[in-house]
């Protein structure tokens, strides 16, 4: 780090750790990303190295009760534990990792700045546009938010540990469980897995009944099991995506009705035939 650049400042700071305790992404972000030189003192530095040990062995971000105990000897550190707590509200996790984001840049770029500079001065253009090239490629491949590529081999441990755990804590929770399509050879594959945060995409061709398919699980799901069901209806044509939900609630009889091709009272279609006023047909 070079001397130019200062150090995350400390009501930062506070935030930032606060936010990691009460946020487990926040705090997987810290541990992966944060460097002791980026901290204002040891004090910091202490307390960052307890984040990291706890974090890598419980896959849990640290209590409060757990960093009073680890530092009750030591008051300058529980005194920074304190401040924490004071700064623990509704702190916005997206802005802080962002910042904890611009921050890392700002220091890559002032490391990496004065070595163009010199290689240019020394008429080695080569070398300085190799440089320059590879910060830019590390720039753009750099993030800290949830949304980007992440490694599958890397973080497959933590991701599954903390699908378990949320796991668990959706059976302690009493919550209903969703397991099901409703449609026999899609739950035959997913053989009871949980449904619950995942995300299920029907794809196929214009008109063969995607949106049937959601109505029938929806619908389904709230007659057999008591679920709540949200549906939400994106088309064009206001008449079409109303139409679209009659069919899967009403019955043929009253849709051919509505549709005049069914005559109350009777079974057989009504079928109107217009004769042509032209002679001779």
């Amino acid at each position: 780090m070079t001397a130019s650049r200062n150090a995350l400042s400390a009501e930062y700071l506070y935030e930032l750790y606060s936010t990691a305790i009460r946020h487990e992404a926040v705090c997987a972000v810290l541990v992966a990303h944060m460097r002791r030189e980026y901290l204002p003192d040891r004090t910091f530095q202490h307390i960052h190295e307890f984040f990291v040990n706890h974090y890598r062995t419980y896959k849990s971000p640290p209590s409060y009760a757990m960093l009073a105990q680890t530092f009750a000897s030591d008051y300058d550190a529980l005194e920074l534990v304190n401040t924490f707590r004071e700064y623990d509200g509704e702190n916005n996790p997206e802005a802080v990792v962002d910042m904890l984001e611009t921050y890392i840049k700002g220091v890559r770029l002032q490391a990496v700045s004065p070595r163009w500079g010199k290689l240019y001065n020394q008429s080695r253009q080569a070398e300085a546009e190799a440089k320059l090239k590879e910060y830019a490629e590390w720039l753009a491949g750099f993030t800290l938010k949830d949304s980007a590529f992440v490694d599958v081999v890397k973080t497959f441990a933590m991701r599954f540990h903390r699908n378990r755990r949320r796991e668990e804590e959706l059976q302690a929770s009493g919550v209903k469980p969703v397991t099901r399509f409703y449609i026999p050879d899609l739950d035959e594959l997913n053989a009871g897995r949980s449904l619950r945060g995942q995300l299920s995409c029907i794809l196929a061709s214009t008109g063969v009944g995607k949106s049937h398919m959601a109505k029938h699980i929806g619908l389904r799901a709230d007659i057999d099991d008591g679920l709540h069901v949200l549906h939400f209806q994106a088309r064009r044509f206001r008449r079409r995506g109303t139409q679209c939900i009659q069919r899967g609630t009403h019955s043929p009889q009253r849709l051919l009705f509505r549709a005049g091709a069914y005559r109350r009272g009777g079974d057989a279609p009504l079928r109107k035939r217009r004769s042509s006023a032209m002679p001779g047909v």
